[in-house]
């Protein structure tokens, strides 16, 4: 189900530049324009959770639009298939 079709959900959209890879805004305005929302969660996309290195992406502006959403967010949920785990990527 798309976004815009569930009646509870309320779409908030950012500025900044499209990483078309993960469809997603980046870029300073993107960090800028989060650090002016509240989010009750944010589920969040990594390339690698290893026990050292932590969560990781593979882009460098993408994770810093991650660290900002997890500032803004009460709870984050990271979603990860197994084959990430152990693995670590560049930032």
């Amino acid at each position: 189900m798309e976004p815009i079709d569930h009646p509870g959900a309320e779409v908030v959209l950012i500025g900044g530049r499209l990483f078309k890879h993960s469809v997603e805004a980046v870029g300073a305005a993107a960090v800028e324009a989060i650090g002016r929302i509240r989010a009750d969660v944010y589920f969040m996309g990594v390339t690698g959770i290893h026990p050292q290195a932590g969560l990781s992406t593979g882009d460098l502006e993408e994770a810093h639009v991650k660290r900002a959403l997890i500032r803004s967010a009460a709870e984050t949920v990271v979603l990860a298939s197994s084959e990430k785990l152990d693995a670590a990527s560049l930032t």
